[in-house]
């Protein structure tokens, strides 16, 4: 404390420590059930369209999920899986880049596994470490202003799961 001009003043230091380097904003999420072919759908004769190009007809909106980071930083995605999956597990694809995440092995009914591209980490019922039974190519984010999409696709037979995809709006 001291004396200035006839008033009492006083000089302190305050040190904050922040956890990330980012604000968030706005939650981004979406869901969907395994991707498979439209009933009714197969090859259709003529195989090749007028251009002589072959034709596979439309993609089916089951099994993609699309996330939008409205931030100015690349936004980490979290994936969370309801089983049950196939004994043989599957995997999600980022239909822009083709980088993939390949799980190898089931979960169960009942359970829920969550993939965490922030901290590389899998988890199943918010305990087991399963980073072992995954392959990745690459850690995904969605980049400043974009949507991403992702495809959800069985290792086998399509059963009941559910993927849910979710980003925040991440900002400098």
């Amino acid at each position: 404390v001291g004396w200035h001009s006839e008033r009492p003043t006083c000089q302190s230091q305050l040190t904050l420590l922040a956890s990330s380097p980012y604000k968030f904003g706005v939650e981004s999420s979406a869901s969907t059930a395994f991707a498979a072919a439209p009933s009714g759908t197969g090859l259709v004769f003529p195989l090749f369209a007028p251009d002589g190009e072959l034709d596979f007809g439309a993609l089916a909106d089951v099994g993609q999920a699309s996330v939008t980071n409205y931030g100015t930083a690349a936004a980490p995605v979290t994936f969370t899986i309801s089983g049950p999956t196939p004994e043989a597990g599957f995997v999600i694809t980022d239909t822009t880049s083709g980088d993939r995440i390949e799980f190898l092995g089931q979960v169960p009914a009942g359970s829920v596994l969550v993939i965490n591209s922030a901290n590389g980490s899998v988890v199943i019922d918010g305990t087991a470490d399963r980073l072992g039974d995954t392959l990745v190519d690459a850690w995904p984010a969605v980049p400043a202003g974009e949507t991403r999409t992702f495809l959800f696709e069985p290792n086998g037979s399509t059963t009941a799961s559910i993927l849910t995809v979710e980003t925040v709006a991440t900002y400098w």
